[in-house]
């Protein structure tokens, strides 16, 4: 049988390739257009979709039953009523008057009236007898009536220290050093001993297997790094001092609660 030719072969190829394109058009077709199965099987499709039979799944309330429609409407014409619009403001607006379920409890009322009475009790004699703050414990003289936050007593360890960095008032200075534009090294003076030196205190080991530069591959190095504060744009005002420190965490995520290690603490250079 004689082979055929490379120009045959090639016709064939172009045959085979525009059947395929057509098929493949045609079956996307199908798939694509609402309905056109059922002519195809010779059904007539419905001109409007049925709820499902089952009640509890919801549905748009346009393709709900007409009783349903109709409750649904009464609802909202009753909280229209409910809440009467009283001000519009140019980004919200403010209702007349609240319904009962929306109004704050009398007991509610209550602690926010003992509560504003201590913090003007706690003012008034904090001013009768002020002192000045030169070390941190002076700033418990604060709540001379009011009772001491618990954070007084834990602030200076470790995991409320992290705890402030990730859910404190500025948690966005949060860099993995992956993204940093300098060496952590030379600007730290990190070294893999004092590295592990900190992690086998943490884990109370011997020997700890991971280095900086693993520590940095996978992603578990952070810092907060405030050398804006070192620039010409920040002015310190008479007897106020700022620093520009950086700090440096590592990520422990062996455990189910993952956290943060601070690891080096020191003022940018």
């Amino acid at each position: 049988m004689r082979l055929p030719t490379r120009q045959q072969r090639h016709q064939q190829l172009i045959k085979q390739y525009v059947l395929s394109r057509r098929t493949m058009l045609a079956l996307l077709g199908l798939a694509c257009t609402p309905g056109l199965e059922n002519l195809v099987k010779g059904d007539t499709p419905s001109s409007r979709p049925s709820p499902p039979a089952n009640p509890q799944i919801p549905t748009l309330p346009q393709h709900e039953a007409l009783t349903s429609q109709q409750e649904r409407q009464q609802q909202l014409e009753q909280t229209r009523q409910q809440y009467q619009i009283g001000l519009r403001l140019p980004t919200s607006v403010r209702v007349a008057t609240l319904p009962i379920q929306e109004v704050f409890s009398e007991g509610y009322n209550k602690n926010r009236v003992i509560l504003s009475q201590k913090v003007a009790a706690n003012q008034q004699a904090f001013f009768k007898n002020p002192q000045l703050f030169l070390r941190l414990e002076d700033y418990a003289a604060v709540f001379p009536v009011l009772p001491l936050p618990d954070i007084a007593n834990t602030f200076r360890s470790d995991a409320k220290f992290t705890q402030q960095r990730q859910t404190g008032p500025n948690p966005m200075e949060l860099t993995n050093v992956l993204a940093l534009n300098y060496s952590l090294t030379q600007k730290l003076g990190i070294t893999d001993e004092i590295f592990q030196t900190v992690l086998r205190s943490v884990y109370r080991k011997g020997y700890v297997r991971e280095t900086l530069k693993s520590a940095i591959q996978n992603g578990n190095l952070f810092v907060t790094d405030y050398a804006l504060l070192d620039s010409d744009t920040v002015t310190p005002k008479q007897n106020k001092f700022l620093t520009a420190p950086i700090a440096l965490y590592y990520a422990d995520r062996s455990r189910r609660d993952s956290c943060l290690i601070p690891v080096e603490i020191a003022e940018a250079n």
